[in-house]
């Protein structure tokens, strides 16, 4: 009987053309061969960093392979030794390389051939350091800069991989240092070669329901990702899981990136936590987490700038944060000004004046607002109006001038 990979076709379309990145080792040796075997069109890529001995010579057999197979090979020669990190370096040149070559000769994706054990020594990895994750273990599909990548042996073991190369006198050479306790993923390698395939499986069972929790997590959270705002009871109820896992869906809603760590979390804790009414914490350059009274907020530079038009030639949104609706222009209005604050304004409240800044505590408005509230002024600069602020703000249809969140 031909020995099989199983691989999971689910994740692949015969119709369409593929970059398989092959290193010359049994599991992308293996996975290439089963992909020509089952049909599949496939191209390949490889990277010479030219650190081991035999480097040259598996350059060279590998393209013997394609060439027997009619088969494109691409290959990026990196004569310097990347610096710092060389696993995270060397990841980042290969992962490059492969995103442009699919992309230069309009290939699906890149399918790589990670699988059971690697998969297994990923989610150990993450567990023994404790830190978070919205996924335990190696996704089956994911993407390098917009460029899809596939691993469909997840579901195989090395084992198996072994045997079909054997079974098939496919040829192959073996990294040495894999075995060698250098890096923490080898010595996790090394410590899982004991356990049998049964014990392998188990782990990875329960792997997968942790990740299934994780899901539903973050399909809980989902609704909060998507608002602006988010009232603080509603976040303290979540549970440390689930706080990051809406950071990191709100980090990729609003398309930035910053750490988000248990000290991170315990500082955002911390403020919500706190007695004082407004509070900021920077996210990155141009975010930060703002707590107003009961709500907690996530905000941009961009949605708080000063701003200045006449009244009639408004523009349509001066910020996501708010908008105006002017129904009519009542005639002491009509050639006024409208303007962002300014923290000494005075505005005339029958026989006193009051500051708009004192207004705004008094109102409980968020410091936020407290840089785009409109304020109606003549053409002299003299304060015609300052809206009052609501919680919630409610449309009112006696309103001539609506502010809406």
């Amino acid at each position: 009987m031909k020995p099989s990979l199983n691989l999971n076709e689910n994740l692949l379309d015969k119709s369409k053309s593929y970059l398989v990145a092959v290193s010359y080792g049994p599991d992308s040796m293996a996975l290439l061969f089963s992909l020509i075997h089952e049909g599949y069109k496939v191209e390949v890529a490889h990277v010479n960093y030219h650190q081991r001995d035999i480097s040259d010579y598996e350059q060279s057999q590998l393209e013997q392979v394609c060439l027997q197979h009619d088969i494109a090979l691409h290959i990026l020669d990196v004569q310097a030794k990347p610096k710092g990190n060389f696993q995270d370096q060397a990841r980042t040149i290969r992962y490059d390389f492969f995103k442009n070559v699919a992309t230069e000769n309009k290939l699906t994706a890149i399918i790589t051939a990670h699988h059971a054990d690697d998969d297994l020594e990923t989610a150990t990895m993450q567990m023994e350091r404790k830190s978070l994750h919205d996924y335990y273990g190696i996704r089956p599909q994911s993407d390098w800069q917009g460029t899809p990548v596939i691993r469909p042996l997840l579901q195989t073991f090395k084992s198996t991989i072994l045997h079909f190369c054997n079974e098939l006198k496919i040829g192959f050479s073996v990294d040495v240092t894999n075995e060698k306790p250098t890096y923490t993923r080898n010595k996790i390698r090394l410590s899982l070669v004991s356990l049998s395939e049964t014990d392998k499986r188990n782990q990875l069972k329960k792997i997968r329901e942790r990740n299934l929790e994780l899901e539903t997590k973050m399909n809980e959270v989902s609704p909060l990702v998507v608002v602006k705002r988010f009232t603080l009871v509603q976040y303290l109820t979540l549970d440390v899981s689930s706080q990051f896992l809406y950071w990191l869906g709100k980090s990729k809603h609003e398309g930035i990136h910053f750490p988000i760590t248990h000290s991170f979390l315990n500082k955002i804790q911390t403020i919500c936590l706190s007695k004082k009414p407004n509070l900021r914490v920077p996210l990155l350059k141009g975010w930060w987490f703002e707590k107003a009274y009961e709500d907690g907020w996530v905000l941009s530079n961009s949605w708080v700038k000063p701003f200045r038009f006449q009244s009639h030639s408004r523009p349509s949104t001066i910020s996501p944060l708010i908008q105006f609706h002017v129904k009519f222009f009542p005639k002491a209005f009509q050639h006024s000004f409208i303007r962002s604050p300014r923290g000494h304004d005075q505005y005339q409240i029958k026989d006193y004046k009051k500051t708009f800044r004192r207004l705004a505590i008094d109102w409980k408005m968020p410091l936020f607002l407290r840089e785009i509230w409109p304020v109606v002024t003549n053409a002299r600069g003299k304060i015609l109006m300052i809206p009052r602020y609501q919680k919630n703000l409610a449309n009112q249809a006696n309103n001539w001038f609506e502010i809406v969140e």
